[in-house]
């Protein structure tokens, strides 16, 4: 009986999102525990306990914890609420059997465990949302924090952790998504094709199971089931992101993976958002002679040996002058950036834009060369990731179209939009 109570436990987790808070209430109280616990200095019963963390969890995945103050004055402190239901948990009043830890214990040091990471969580996100930047210029620090908590996050191999599955799975997956994009986002950005898939597929998997302990479709590219809680559709969205920046970088090499190049553009077509496409067809409306976006491989310490696939313990120098900036997507397709516009674009970005200088991502660099009869926009995307624009003859400085598409464009590349949608979900 008392084992069953357990699973049941874990069945209404599995269906609290789609259930309205008075019948989760009523379905916890059902359950026969009868174990005491402290929450903010006052006695409550352990099924009060269970109550209010399956209220945070409902929050939590509704990403209520990012609400305004503006709005909501008295909002609720959800990071401090799950750090004081983890006291709780941690002073429960166990009635030992046989010597043996009562079930309601063994769940309440479980649910600690979670409590912790999930504040920690909220405050990861919170820092998100305040600093747009964030998952650009500290992905690295994030990722290691993430991993941390990953480790620290163990459960006994017993009855009650195989009950309470379903709750674990989603905790464990979650930072396992987390830590996977993020690492996804770092190898990316230093132009690394095969670690970079690996963990874009790898948190594509873990997020699947987290949809599936709720009973929800995984649908990547839109949120089409009305259920799908704000935080899952986020991180979809985040690995979304990631998949478009690695399509976009390395559609050459995908292109020239595959017999007939249109199939790769059609998938490409597909992705939510689509990078490929929005380049491709901002080139054919603008009349742009090329979109065209470099990778600085001069700043890092190991040669830069092509783009694509570089088998390990190959060796070679390390490039230098236009060399070190190759193009790694052109538009329009099938067309290379000139040997001279890399080299006059190069000449502009050099002190400039190279510099480390979280500054640099606001500076946005035009000209005209009078002798090429060229205007140039260069937008730096990321550290080491370059957007170049070119056209033929003189252009304005505050064309509209131009500038929409490199703020749209920066957006999505550097995480900052996606940070955005946070709050908005």
């Amino acid at each position: 009986m008392a084992q069953s109570s357990v699973e049941a436990f874990g069945s209404i987790f599995k269906s609290m999102l789609s259930i309205k808070q008075d019948e989760l209430k009523e379905r916890i109280l059902c359950l026969p525990f009868e174990a005491k616990m402290f929450l903010n200095n006052s006695r409550i019963s352990f099924l009060d306990g269970l109550q209010t963390f399956c209220r945070l969890e409902k929050a939590y995945y509704g990403l209520q914890f990012l609400a305004s103050g503006f709005l909501f004055p008295r909002r609720e402190d959800y990071a401090a609420s799950y750090l004081s239901l983890q006291t709780g948990f941690d002073h429960i009043a166990d009635v030992a059997f046989l010597d043996q830890p009562s079930q309601e214990y063994r769940i309440a040091m479980c649910l600690k465990n979670i409590c912790l990471i999930r504040s920690r969580l909220i405050s990861f996100y919170r820092s998100v949302d305040e600093n747009p930047l964030k998952l650009l210029v500290e992905c690295a620090s994030l990722c290691v924090s993430v991993e941390a908590w990953e480790q620290e996050l163990s459960f006994p191999n017993d009855d009650v952790t195989v009950a309470l599955e379903p709750i674990i799975t989603v905790v464990c997956a979650e930072l396992g998504v987390l830590s996977k994009l993020l690492r996804a986002q770092s190898r990316i950005a230093d132009l690394h094709f095969i670690d970079s898939l690996l963990y874009i597929s790898n948190a594509s998997a873990k997020l699947e199971s987290v949809y599936q302990i709720f009973g929800l479709p995984y649908n990547r590219g839109s949120r089409t089931h009305a259920k799908t809680p704000a935080l899952l559709f986020w991180l979809t969205s985040f690995y979304n992101v990631l998949l478009t920046k690695y399509t976009l970088y390395w559609f050459k090499v995908l292109s020239d993976c595959i017999s007939n190049s249109d199939e790769t553009l059609e998938v490409a077509g597909l992705e939510n958002p689509s990078l490929v496409t929005r380049v491709i067809n901002f080139q054919n409306r603008t009349n742009a002679l090329y979109v065209s976006v470099l990778f600085d491989a001069a700043c890092q310490d190991y040669p830069y040996l092509g783009h694509g696939f570089v088998l390990p313990g190959t060796v070679g120098d390390t490039p230098t002058g236009v060399k070190s900036f190759p193009p790694i997507f052109t538009a329009p397709l099938g067309s290379s950036l000139p040997v001279a516009e890399v080299s006059s674009a190069l000449m502009q970005i050099s002190g400039k834009l190279n510099t480390g200088e979280l500054a640099e991502f606001n500076k946005f660099l035009y000209s005209y060369d009078e002798k090429l009869n060229h205007t140039y926009f260069i937008q730096k995307l990321e550290y080491r990731v370059y957007l170049v624009i070119v056209y033929n003859g003189c252009r304005s400085r505050k064309d509209r179209q131009v500038s929409e598409f490199i703020s749209y464009l920066s957006g999505v590349i550097r995480l900052t939009a996606l940070s955005a949608t946070l709050r908005s979900q």
